[in-house]
This record gives C-alpha cells, structure tokens and sequence, in this order.
C-alpha cells in the first residue's frame, strides 16, 4: 500500500445499510476510497443508486473528493419483474426521505462503473480491496471484458449468499445473490483473488442489539441524524411487528436484533482480526432450481475437487462492529 493506506473501491445498491457501510469507511482514516461503483439492486434505478452515494458523501463532508460512476442497468439474465427491495429500502433507497437540497447527477462520472473498475484494477494491481455490497453484476461485466482482472485485485469482500439454504427474498436464496444468480455464480466460479463471503446466516447472527441500536442513533451528530431519518420507516414497521406477536415478551423485544449485513461486510474488509470463525469451501449458484434458483451452494464434503476456494465468515468480533459504527457518526 505504499503510504500504508488500504486501497478500496466499493461496489454497491445503495440501500440504508450501504448507507451505513460507506460511512464506516469513510470514518476510518487507513482507508482510502479510489471510487464507489453503483448497481442495480435494491432500488430500480441505477441513477437513483448514484444519488443517493452522492447524497452520503455530503453528508460525511466527502462530496466531490471521491469518484461515483453509474454502472450496470440490468442484470445478466434479468429474469424479474420490477424486481428490487423498495419495501425495506424505500423507493427512493433511502426510507422515502428527499433532501430538496441534494446533490444532482452531474456529480455522477461520465465513465461506466464496469470500465471504471477495470481501470482502476489495471492502474493498482494486486493492491485494491473490492467491496461489493450489492448485487454482482458490474464485478462478473469486468471479468468478462477483462480477462486479466480477477487476478489483480488483492481481495474481494462480499455481501450476500447463504448457507443453509433459508433465504430472505426467497424460501431459499439471499437478495444480493437472486438478483442476479449468474454473476454471482461468474464471481465465485472463476475469480481468481482471495474472496471473503459474508452471507444472511452471518448477518443474522451479527445483528445489533435493539436498545444498543436505538441509542446510537440519538448520538447528536449529523451523520447520526441523517442515519436516524432514512431508518425512520424502517424503524417503525419493524417495531409494528415485533410489537404485533401477542406472545412476545417485553424483554424479548427490547433485545431483538437490528440487520447490519453491509456493515459487517465492510468491517471484514478493514480490520481481518474481526473475523472470528470462518470455512474455507468451493461455494457455487444455484442456476435452474424451481424453488432454489440464486441460492448458493456449498461443498461441505469436497465433493468438487479442485474448484475455486473462498472464505466464507461464519462468526465476527461484535466489539469490533459496534465501534466502528460508533465512530462512522462522530
């Protein structure tokens, strides 16, 4: 790294939780983002992707100092109708809160996020860590258009697929991976870096606790403002049903879980001794399954000899969490 700073570029949907993983790095001062690249994912619109990073930037005082270019608009085999998660995210991305004083879209670079990411890749190879927290579309275009690509990224953390088969926008598969099954599938088939999983299981497990989670988002800050306004929503209809099971306890519910999934994802990539418990494993998509369609398989038996290996993070340092979302809103 040179000056002993962690090249990053960040690939995502911009949802609220990427939200909330753009600040953590944008928080941490080892970290320098070369640029952040937007997908199709959780909102319809990859332009709409590309405000909303501009508007995070603002917000952390980092407009214009970092390069957002618009990438992939349809996914490989788009096989979905109006597909997204604007329910959780809003149709906006951000819990359906306009800001009238928002960046406009001549802060998005005229350079497409799949050359963009090739270029960059070729300008620093073998030193930039890729983060990808949406779906995987611009990352399998670049190995495509690039065969060389893969090969010099230094690392690859990741945001979606699952392992047991219990999936979050199907009965089997994880959003990030459905939404576009056969880039996930060219990422981990033939990605030839070190790739770091961090699936729905994890997220799960990782989740914040609720009264911890609250508190944080009353810190008097800015960022912790900006981060309170777009969960509002969110908020609300989670509370609605946790509050609506006529048998859950009151205890029960003050130490329910809040999702974070981007959030550790990106603390994987900063900070490795976060990792507490991982497998490594061949991990691959299913393609064709009538019910199983985008849901990632593992070979826990080694069934497939010589595939691709990745590391697939299955426990993670909790402290370590909280305290880098705590600082992303100082």
């Amino acid at each position: 790294m040179g000056d002993g700073k962690l090249l990053m570029v960040i690939d995502c949907d911009a949802g609220i939780d990427d939200a909330q993983a753009i600040m953590i790095a944008l928080s941490q001062p080892h970290v320098k983002i070369l640029a952040i690249t937007c997908v199709l994912g959780n909102i319809s619109s990859t332009n709409q992707v590309c405000l909303n990073v501009l508007r995070i930037l603002k917000v952390c005082g980092k407009l214009g100092k970092i390069p957002v270019h618009r990438g992939a608009e349809k996914y490989i085999l788009p096989r979905h109708s109006a597909f997204d998660s604007t329910g959780v995210h809003g149709d906006d991305g951000l819990g359906d809160t306009p800001d009238p004083n928002a960046p406009d879209d001549s802060h998005i670079e005229s350079k497409h996020g799949v050359n963009a990411l090739i270029d960059l890749v070729r300008q620093h190879p073998g030193q930039l860590t890729l983060v990808a927290l949406g779906p995987l579309t611009n990352l399998a275009l670049a190995a495509r258009l690039d065969s060389e690509f893969s090969k010099n990224i230094k690392e690859l953390i990741l945001m979606g697929g699952n392992t047991a088969g219990r999936g979050n926008i199907t009965i089997s598969a994880e959003f990030n991976f459905y939404a576009d099954p056969e880039a996930a599938q060219i990422v981990l088939n033939d990605f030839d870096c070190p790739v770091y999983i961090n699936g729905w299981e994890l997220s799960i497990k990782s989740a914040i606790e609720w009264t911890w989670y609250k508190q944080y988002l009353e810190t008097k800050t800015r960022k912790a403002e900006f981060l309170k306004i777009i969960t509002r929503k969110r908020i609300h209809d989670y509370e609605f049903k946790l509050e609506s099971f006529i048998f859950q306890s009151k205890d029960l519910f003050l130490n329910y879980g809040w999702n974070v999934p981007d959030a550790v994802a990106m603390m994987v990539a900063i900070d490795r001794r976060a990792i507490l418990e991982m497998e490594q494993r061949h991990a691959t998509v299913e393609l064709n399954g009538t019910y199983s369609r985008g849901q990632m398989v593992v070979d826990w038996a080694d069934h497939l000899p010589n595939r691709k290996i990745s590391t697939i993070v299955t426990k993670i340092d909790m402290g370590i969490l909280m305290a880098m979302m705590s600082k992303s809103i100082e």
